[in-house]
């Protein structure tokens, strides 16, 4: 059965008297997916998110009022994501699992953030545009563009001296070399 027909086909026009039996066929045909689509997709929204999306009986025009309603700012989305994360106990009610696997989807919805101290392989990764300063970028790190383009990853800029990692990769002043130590926790063992 092709489930997403109406999804994909602008409403037919009306059976009238005059109306060929292909006309009919199709009018049907969409009619039942349009039917079926509406059934499927308000079966899986919750009732309390259901109250809050327009009514239609079209089931394009009712999946465009569910997008709409859930547009958001992809900030707003992150910080409830992780106030959601920080919240959530183990209540006993399902097993330790259930709990586990729970955590982790919520986990995986969150963006990996990677922090650069390179300006320029900040600006190159957010931006669709190549230049001759850029010829020499290898094909294979621009997967990190289209990564950040479906929000897979997103890359900020920190200041070098912001950076902890720096004690590992390179010499630093004993000062800042102290203060990165300290901030990783790896003071008292050193």
């Amino acid at each position: 059965m092709d489930l997403d027909h109406a999804l994909r086909i602008d409403t037919p026009a009306a059976i009238t008297a005059q109306s060929t039996i292909e006309q009919r066929t199709a009018y049907e045909k969409w009619e039942r997916s349009n039917r079926m689509s509406l059934m499927i997709m308000k079966s899986s929204i919750s009732v309390a998110i259901r109250g809050a999306i327009p009514d239609s009986n079209d089931a394009k025009t009712y999946l465009a009022s569910v997008e709409e309603q859930f547009k958001g700012s992809s900030k707003a989305h992150a910080s409830t994501l992780i106030m959601k994360m920080l919240t959530t106990r183990y209540d006993g009610t399902s097993g330790v699992r259930e709990h586990i696997m729970m955590m982790n989807d919520m986990a995986s919805k969150r963006p990996l953030t990677l922090f650069c101290d390179n300006e320029a392989a900040v600006f190159f990764s957010k931006n669709n545009k190549s230049s001759g300063a850029s010829k020499h970028i290898d094909v294979k790190y621009l997967v990190v563009r289209d990564r950040i383009q479906d929000r897979t990853i997103v890359v900020e800029h920190i200041s070098t001296k912001a950076m902890l990692a720096d004690p590992l990769t390179k010499g630093l002043p004993p000062n800042l070399f102290r203060e990165h130590i300290a901030s990783m926790g790896l003071m008292s063992s050193l």
